[in-house]
């Protein structure tokens, strides 16, 4: 079996600059499910962990003009063999 780890990286755009999330190394599942959930970031406020440990909020009026990027990168790949 084939179980790929991706490190990811939240990137938020808007008028006050960028804000660079925490990197974090997560499956191709839960990679799946931020991409859904971000689907609708633009509904409420968002919280953030930042690069260098710093926790942000944004208002939802802040977030309605932000942009939102998940960077994404192969970080690991294990292969088991099962016979």
């Amino acid at each position: 079996m084939n179980d790929f780890l991706y490190e990811i990286q939240i990137v938020l755009k808007n008028e006050f600059g960028e804000f660079n999330g925490r990197k974090v190394l997560i499956n191709q599942e839960n990679y799946d499910n931020v991409v859904k959930m971000s689907k609708s970031f633009y509904q409420a406020g968002f919280e953030l962990t930042l690069e260098n440990g710093d926790f942000v909020i944004f208002s939802p009026d802040i977030v309605k003009k932000s942009i939102l990027t998940i960077k994404r990168k192969l970080a690991k790949e294990d292969t088991d063999v099962q016979e």
